[in-house]
């Protein structure tokens, strides 16, 4: 089996803590840690969660993959629009019965602070659900994250909503 960007990256784990945090403008990083804050003391995890679900569809609707006839070009286009927002790398793996989606990488913890981590996966999740319902999924697929979050990756579950 082929190596992917984001399996890859794993193994190297200095490179990849580096690489994480450079998504994001240091002089934002006030801002987006006041704005953490607020939001998990205002909100639930769960109103957070979809609050990001939401505000990822938004950046997919503002980034949106061109045409892709198979999965591995799906797998290319997602990492040219994350390259270019230096938000990590990502592999898709099809298992049959769903898509395995592991987002390595992502600055979306170091830019808003370790409080967001139960909810800012929600961002992932709307913004691969909005890319592959533009590529034509079915609204009965659904893209939720697996499994716990840690520093190296985010993993997800495309597949029919139970």
């Amino acid at each position: 089996m082929q190596q992917t960007s984001a399996d890859h990256s794993e193994n190297s784990v200095g490179l990849l803590g580096y690489f994480s945090k450079l998504g994001y403008s240091k002089s934002w990083s006030p801002f987006l840690m006041a704005l953490s804050t607020e939001f998990s003391q205002q909100l639930s995890e769960l109103e957070l969660r979809t609050l990001m679900r939401r505000v990822g569809v938004a950046m997919a609707e503002r980034e949106a993959l061109p045409p892709c006839d198979a999965l591995p070009a799906v797998e290319q286009a997602i990492n040219e629009v994350l390259e270019k927002m230096s938000w990590g790398v990502v592999s898709v793996q099809d298992l049959g019965h769903s898509l395995n989606i592991k987002h390595a990488a992502c600055p979306l913890v170091n830019a808003m602070g370790q409080n967001s981590r139960p909810w800012v996966g929600g961002i992932l999740e709307g913004l691969y659900q909005a890319w592959f319902k533009a590529l034509g999924a079915q609204d009965a697929l659904v893209v939720k994250q697996i499994g716990e979050y840690n520093d190296l990756r985010r993993e997800f579950e495309f597949s029919l909503s139970v």
